[in-house]
């Protein structure tokens, strides 16, 4: 139990795996220039648990997931989830890092976008 505004950390973690399951409350879906954060060690994985979620993962379309979907995040995309509709969705996220830590870079506040000098490397 969380009381307040105290917020929970994961229930799963260790050098290279961490679970979360989240809940918010629904928002307008953001533009297509709002790109969020990318992880440069590690995929990203939602399992939607309730309610609705926008997934925009670079390269693809945005996405919106129901209950039962399972969305993936490759490693060194851009990416965002966002909670959708009025509702209060949830999801449970999965990271799997390749070494010890998660790294990751967001894109600044208010920039439209993609950082420059700020972009993972292409193999």
């Amino acid at each position: 139990m969380v009381l307040g505004n105290a917020r929970i950390g994961p229930f799963v973690r260790d050098g290279h795996t961490s679970a979360n399951i989240i809940r918010g409350k629904g928002i307008p879906t953001p533009t297509p220039t709002s790109l969020r954060h990318f992880h440069e060690n590690m995929v990203e994985l939602w399992i939607v648990i309730e309610g609705e979620l926008d997934f925009f993962i670079e390269g693809e379309q945005l996405v919106t997931g129901t209950v039962g979907d399972v969305v993936h995040a490759p490693n060194e995309r851009w990416h965002r989830a966002t909670f959708h509709g009025t509702g209060w969705p949830r999801d449970w996220r999965l990271h799997r890092a390749k070494k010890e830590g998660q790294v990751h870079y967001f894109q600044p506040d208010g920039q439209e976008t993609a950082p420059s000098g700020v972009r993972p490397p292409r193999g």
